[in-house]
Parts: C-alpha cells; sequence; structure tokens
C-alpha cells in the first residue's frame, strides 16, 4: 500500500509540472500512460497468470486515477493562480 500512496502521490506532482492548465482529460490521458508503461513491465516481471483480469482492473483504476488527478490539480492551480493574483490564460 505505500509503494502506491508514493506512487500516486508523486506520479500526481509529476503530472502537475508537466501540464501547464491541467483537465480531466489530460489526466486520464496521463493515466492511460502510466497503465501502459506498467502493462509492459509487470505480466513478465511478477508472472501474472490471470493477465486479462488484471489489465482490465488495472486500467479501470489508471483512468480513474488520471481522470480524479486532472480534476483536482485543476482546481488547485486555479487557486494558487487566484490566490497570486494571477489570471487564467488561454
Amino acid at each position: 500500500m505505500a509503494y502506491h500512496v508514493c506512487n500516486g502521490t508523486f506520479f500526481g506532482v509529476a503530472y502537475t509540472l508537466v501540464f501547464r492548465r491541467p483537465t480531466w482529460w489530460t489526466g486520464a490521458l496521463w493515466g492511460i500512460g502510466l497503465e501502459l508503461c506498467m502493462a509492459t513491465l509487470y505480466p513478465s516481471w511478477l508472472r501474472i497468470v490471470m493477465l486479462r483480469e488484471f489489465l482490465e482492473v488495472s486500467a479501470i483504476g489508471h483512468v480513474v486515477y488520471g481522470s480524479v488527478l486532472g480534476l483536482v490539480a485543476a482546481k488547485g492551480v486555479s487557486l494558487i493562480n487566484r490566490r497570486d493574483g494571477k489570471e487564467a490564460t488561454p
């Protein structure tokens, strides 16, 4: 569990630094990217037997994580910009 908390936190920080204007869909793309990286490494490394089920659950989890991350990051960036008196730029 600690592994996932650390990964989720640090990948979330990385996402927020990479995407200047975070949205739910850029977050979903981020989650898909994480899923693709994981799906190429984990099955052979962990010798996963029920691969289809593993990938289905994992893919859904990563897309949901990314979408929520995008929404939360967008709200956080908006609050910081408002606090600093910056206007949102298109």
